[in-house]
């Protein structure tokens, strides 16, 4: 089974808080750039302590906030592929269709 998105783990939170708000909004503006953020910069960045955005974390159905960070660096990694990989992805695609592979 494939994991959520981040994006799609913020929408199936039932209510949020008022501090949950805060950090889902940010998470929302700063998405392609949160995988270098730290757990301060986002605390900061939002206007609540560390420890909301850990239960926040946690909340959304990740281990902590390493694996929160990890699992989004890979979900960025995914959605948006350099220009060369999708360039040569496109490549072998019409080589195969051609050859009948």
């Amino acid at each position: 089974m494939e994991s959520k998105s981040l994006l799609e783990r913020i929408r199936d939170v039932e209510k949020l808080t008022p501090s949950e708000a805060k950090i889902a909004e940010y998470l929302e503006q700063k998405y392609p750039q949160l995988a270098y953020e730290t757990i301060t910069t986002i605390s900061s960045g939002a206007g609540v302590g560390n420890a909301t955005v850990g239960r926040f974390v946690l909340r959304l159905g990740y281990k902590n906030f390493a694996d929160f960070i990890s699992l989004l660096r890979n979900e960025l990694a995914q959605n948006f592929e350099s220009p060369m990989v999708r360039y040569f992805g496109r490549r072998e695609s019409l080589s195969e269709s051609k050859h009948g592979n």
